[in-house]
């Protein structure tokens, strides 16, 4: 199988998820801070400040939802966040040319809410 039926045989398995499921609720992000010189671009057109998010370099979210009761939610999550050098920090001088320091965080969480909204995880 191909990277194109792949990708589209997931993101049908994940819309037909979605429909199917009346009263829950999936959520799925992908960030990816490593935009370089077009960063500040990105930060104008989306109205974004111009922050500094430390060596921050991409992640990956998903997250379910479901309505217990009318007024109370259980929402599970599992998530990997990934830093690597910034392009400043691999400029320093004490910075070796190849050594390329990489970190990742995978964390899960399991929410209650007793106030049921529409959950959505937005990730900048």
């Amino acid at each position: 199988m191909n990277k194109y039926s792949y990708c589209a045989t997931m993101i049908a398995a994940i819309l037909s998820t979605t429909t199917m499921a009346n009263a829950s609720s999936l959520a799925i992000s992908v960030a990816n801070d490593d935009a370089g010189i077009f960063q500040p671009s990105l930060n104008a057109l989306y109205g974004h400040p111009a922050a500094d998010r430390g060596d921050y370099t991409a992640g990956l979210f998903l997250g379910y939802s479901h309505d217990l009761t009318d007024a109370s939610q259980l929402s599970f999550h599992i998530a990997q966040d990934i830093y690597s050098p910034s392009g400043a920090n691999k400029r320093k001088p004490e910075a070796v040319k190849g050594d390329r320091a990489f970190s990742a965080f995978l964390h899960t969480g399991l929410e209650w809410n007793s106030l049921a909204t529409n959950w959505l995880r937005y990730r900048l």
